[in-house]
């Protein structure tokens, strides 16, 4: 039981998260599924309704934070989307950035089992 101030907000802080994810997530998984049993009846247009409200339109009148690497933000590969888009770079190495993010997750990592990861020493 955590007994420090930081802990216990750090605590409710992921707990409110994970609920407010879970709702989410359950919304998402409804839309689809609705996406699926109106192709299966053959009606594209309901399919289409439920196909957006899946996702949430993006407000042309807000501004958005994006997290991407220099190769993406310059156009790599295709992607012109960012190209011309304000930038801040914040100096953060992407080998970095992984770094942190391991280190705050309880040891040991392990890689998921999934057919998209193949593990060459077993």
């Amino acid at each position: 039981m955590a007994n420090i101030k930081s802990q216990i907000k750090r605590i409710r802080t992921n707990e409110a998260a994970r609920n407010r994810n879970r709702s989410v997530r359950s919304a998402l998984r409804t839309y689809i599924k609705r996406v699926h049993v109106a192709l299966d009846a053959g009606d594209v247009d309901e399919a289409e309704v439920a196909l957006r409200r899946a996702g949430k339109e993006i407000d042309k009148n807000r501004t958005y934070t994006l997290v991407v690497s220099d190769f993406m933000s310059t156009g790599g590969s295709g992607f012109r989307m960012l190209v011309g888009s304000p930038k801040e770079d914040i100096d953060v190495v992407d080998i970095d950035a992984l770094t942190r993010y391991l280190g705050v997750l309880r040891a040991p990592v392990e890689a998921p089992e999934d057919v998209r990861f193949h593990r060459t020493d077993r």
